[in-house]
C-alpha cells in the first residue's frame, strides 16, 4: 500500500487518500485510525481482519458514504456505520461487543447481514437473531414482499420491520403469541379474527402481521364394502325382469 499513509512503525493505518483509485481494500493485522477512510469515493469494498488479537476500530467508517460492502473479522467492538449510506452488505466473522441497532443507523440500502462464528448472534437469510431466538434485525433494503419467520423464533423486537419499504406480509409460526406481540409493539385497533393485524412502517407501507395457517388433516375416506355372493335372475316366461343378490 504505497499510496496509503501509516505511522512510523507501520502498524497503524492513518489515512487513505480520498482520491485513491482502488475499489477494494484487504487489510489484516493492523490498527486503523478514526476516519482513515474519510471521503474515499472509489472504494466500494473493505475487508478488515484484526488478526490474532481483536481491535477497536471506533470511528473508522465516519464520513465514508460510498462503500457498498464491509467485512469485519476479529473486531473488539462493532463500529458505527451511520455514515455508510450506500452500504448493501455487511459480513461479520467472530465474536464482538456492541449492538447492531447502535451500529446500523440510516443504512437504508443495506440488503443483507451475515454473521459467522459468533456464540451470541446468527443469521438466517440476511436477518439477525440472538442466542435467545429473538429476531433483532431485518435489513431495510431486503426486497422480499413476504417474510416467513423461522419456526423456533420466540421474540421479535419492536421496530425490526419499520425501515423496510418492500414488506407486505410477515408470517409468524402458528404457535406465536400474536396478542402479546401486538401489545409489545403498541399497536392500536382490533385483530382480524385473532389471526392478524396491520403494522404501519415508517416508510409508508402497511405490513400484515399474521399467523401461519394450520392445514386441517384430511378426513379418512370411507371404504367400499363389498358383499360376497352370487346374483340370481328372476325370469317370467323367459323374460329377465330384475336381479337380486343371494348371499352364500
Amino acid at each position: 500500500y504505497q499510496d496509503i499513509y501509516f505511522n512510523e512503525r507501520r502498524n497503524k493505518m492513518l489515512c487513505v487518500p480520498a482520491a485513491i483509485s482502488r475499489t477494494k481494500l484487504n487489510i489484516k493485522n493492523i490498527l486503523l485510525a478514526a476516519k482513515c477512510f474519510s471521503g474515499c469515493k472509489n472504494i466500494k469494498t473493505i475487508s478488515y481482519n484484526g488478526g490474532n488479537y481483536s481491535h477497536r476500530i471506533d470511528g473508522v467508517f465516519d464520513n465514508c458514504p460510498d462503500v457498498e460492502e464491509i467485512s469485519l473479522t476479529n473486531v473488539e467492538v462493532l463500529p458505527r456505520l451511520i455514515d455508510c449510506q450506500k452500504l448493501k452488505k455487511l459480513n461479520i466473522d467472530g465474536e464482538f461487543d456492541g449492538s447492531l441497532n447502535y451500529s446500523l443507523i440510516r443504512n437504508e440500502e443495506l440488503k443483507e447481514v451475515y454473521i459467522n462464528k459468533s456464540w451470541e448472534y446468527h443469521t438466517i437469510n440476511g436477518a439477525v437473531f440472538n442466542k435467545n431466538h429473538e429476531l433483532i434485525f431485518y435489513p431495510p433494503a431486503k426486497e422480499d414482499e413476504k417474510y416467513v419467520v423461522p419456526e423456533n423464533t420466540l421474540v421479535i423486537n419492536d421496530g425490526v420491520f419499520t425501515s423496510n419499504p418492500y414488506l407486505r406480509t410477515v408470517v409468524l409460526p402458528a404457535t406465536f403469541n400474536l396478542s402479546k406481540l401486538k401489545k409489545e409493539w403498541h399497536i392500536d385497533g382490533d385483530m382480524d379474527n385473532g389471526q392478524s393485524f396491520i403494522y404501519h412502517s415508517c416508510r409508508g407501507n402497511d405490513i400484515e402481521i399474521r399467523l401461519e395457517e394450520v392445514k386441517a388433516s384430511p378426513s379418512p375416506k370411507a371404504k367400499n364394502v363389498k358383499h360376497k355372493g352370487r346374483k340370481k335372475k328372476y325370469e317370467v316366461k323367459g323374460i329377465i325382469i330384475g336381479t337380486y343378490e343371494q348371499k352364500s
